[in-house]
């Protein structure tokens, strides 16, 4: 699968990844000291829905046109209209960077990476206004691997890959591993597509097993399907895995999945613990 984000921006992949990253950062900033952010793969930034290839595919009219349209009781859901809709006035769509820059505390610091050459230049321009991320430019695993641990910082790492390699799953896995010995107490937040056969399964079952044997007291798992999970040669939908995630995760998703859904027309979100002790 090659999942070019320009074509996709604000669908309805990108509309239940980011309400559900502001509720886990919301969470997180409960407490008072500082909170370290990575964004791994954190792509342009901001996406123009007005060009040629937002337009040809045109699949945020099906996602986050619809959700600007809607009148939200769950205040999550207020929340994430809230953080796009001075992009949305403009004909624009915010990447994870920015709607997350955009929740920075003057505590927080922030570390966005992202290895194509004029993606990482489109990036720096769209983050030269916050002080606190930086942006680098490398493996997005290799950015992982150095930014664990933070130092007097607790850690949130937003881990969106395209899926252009084919072996993208095993190495996921392989990497949040790492990741999880390099610090057992980081926030790991993993979006991933759903499609027959793509060993997403696979890998949700390996990082379990080793979120279990790092200690992780809570590991949730987030779906939102637009067709049947085994329906074959479809993008069925997408999923979320968070390890460390917050116990209130569950309750929250369940709160908005009904009202989101609804100002959609169409998908169903699933969910479940599986670890929660």
């Amino acid at each position: 699968m090659n999942y070019r984000h320009i074509y996709h921006a604000g669908n309805f992949a990108d509309v239940i990844k980011h309400c559900v990253m502001i509720m886990v950062l919301s969470h997180l900033q409960q407490k008072d000291g500082g909170l370290g952010i990575l964004d791994a793969f954190a792509g342009l930034g901001r996406y123009d829905l007005t060009a040629d290839a937002p337009q040809k595919t045109g699949e945020y009219k099906s996602g986050i046109e619809r959700v600007m349209l809607a009148k939200f009781t769950n205040s999550d859901l207020a929340a994430y209209q809230k953080a796009v809709r001075p992009f949305w006035k403009r004909g624009r769509y915010p990447g994870s960077p920015l709607i997350l820059a955009y929740k920075l505390r003057l505590q927080d610091r922030m570390v966005v990476n992202e290895l194509h050459n004029d993606d990482a230049r489109t990036l720096r321009n769209f983050m030269n206004p916050y002080p606190h991320v930086q942006v680098t430019q490398e493996d997005a695993y290799q950015a992982m691997r150095a930014f664990l641990p933070q130092k007097n910082m607790r850690e949130f790492v937003v881990i969106d890959p395209p899926f252009e390699r084919k072996d993208e799953f095993e190495v996921l896995q392989i990497e949040v591993e790492k990741a999880l010995k390099k610090s057992s107490t980081a926030t790991l937040f993993i979006w991933y597509p759903v499609k027959a056969g793509s060993g997403a399964d696979v890998m949700i079952e390996n990082c379990t097993k080793a979120a279990q044997n790092k200690g992780l007291s809570r590991v949730h798992v987030c779906e939102f399907l637009q067709f049947p999970r085994d329906q074959i040669d479809t993008f069925n939908g997408c999923g979320l895995l968070t390890l460390n995630a917050p116990f209130t995760l569950f309750d929250r998703v369940e709160n908005f999945r009904t009202e989101l859904c609804a100002a959609l027309g169409y998908g169903e979100i699933t969910q479940r613990w599986l670890i929660n002790s």
